[in-house]
């Protein structure tokens, strides 16, 4: 297996990129909270008041969400290292 490198070069640390992976879960998982709350407080929007249910749409939706952004970056960012560190060694 090739060595995963970061963007600066030093070795890829799993951390941080769980890190910024959590942050963009986040972030998208916020995103779609805040929706389905804009869409209950405003009583407008689709798909309507009638149809939010809050243990889905508070709870479940942004769990799943948090899950799949942060599993694809993170996989991102683990194909950007191989890549990186595959140039490096052809380089040396």
């Amino acid at each position: 297996m090739s060595i995963l490198l970061a963007r600066s070069g030093v070795t890829f640390r799993w951390s941080r990129a769980l890190a910024w992976a959590l942050s963009w879960g986040v972030g998208a998982a916020l995103g779609v909270a805040a929706g389905a709350w804009l869409t209950v407080v405003g009583e407008a929007g689709a798909p309507g008041v009638g149809s939010i249910d809050p243990g889905m749409e508070f709870v479940t939706l942004p769990i799943a969400v948090l899950v799949v952004v942060s599993v694809v970056h993170l996989g991102g960012q683990v194909v950007a290292g191989m890549w990186r560190g595959a140039r490096h060694k052809r380089a040396a």
